[in-house]
């Protein structure tokens, strides 16, 4: 597994939309994030499509979360985007069927599986507002006597 530009995007995107009290608009959190606007478009889009965020259109529209940025995990994220955690193409709930049936393959399936239910539940473990807090506590100005 390998977190894409997209998915990154998408994390830190997200992360604007809930630090903010107001609609954000793409063009703003481009701007601030440095991401190319078209493309976020697109992973908003996506954000969209997996109930995390919502859109407001007209004038002065724009995005909010979907719910509380408690009930967002990294795992609801990253899914959105890049659909369902998969180490290996076997480990998804349709392609189980296809893997081969040799000892060494169902070895190696297990294995796999336990690291990917640990991948998953470390990205389950973190919400949007744990990272929306963590960035506000590394961007507070420290003050020195």
């Amino acid at each position: 597994m390998k977190i894409t530009a997209k998915t990154e995007y998408g994390v830190r995107a997200i992360m604007q939309v809930a630090s903010s009290t107001n609609l954000t608009q793409v063009k703003e959190i481009a701007k601030k994030q440095n991401i190319p606007e078209r493309f976020l478009e697109q992973v908003m889009s996506l954000l969209k499509k997996g109930g995390l965020v919502e859109a407001v259109r007209g004038a002065g529209g724009g995005y909010q979360l979907a719910r509380h940025a408690k009930k967002i995990t990294l795992r609801n994220i990253i899914e959105a985007i890049e659909g369902p955690i998969n180490l290996m193409e076997c480990l998804g709930e349709e392609e189980e069927l296809k893997c081969g049936s040799a000892s060494s393959a169902c070895v190696v399936r297990d294995v796999f599986r336990g690291v990917q239910s640990t991948v998953a539940a470390a990205f389950n473990s973190i919400t949007l507002a744990d990272l929306v807090e963590k960035q506000n506590k590394s961007s507070a100005p420290t003050y020195h006597i």
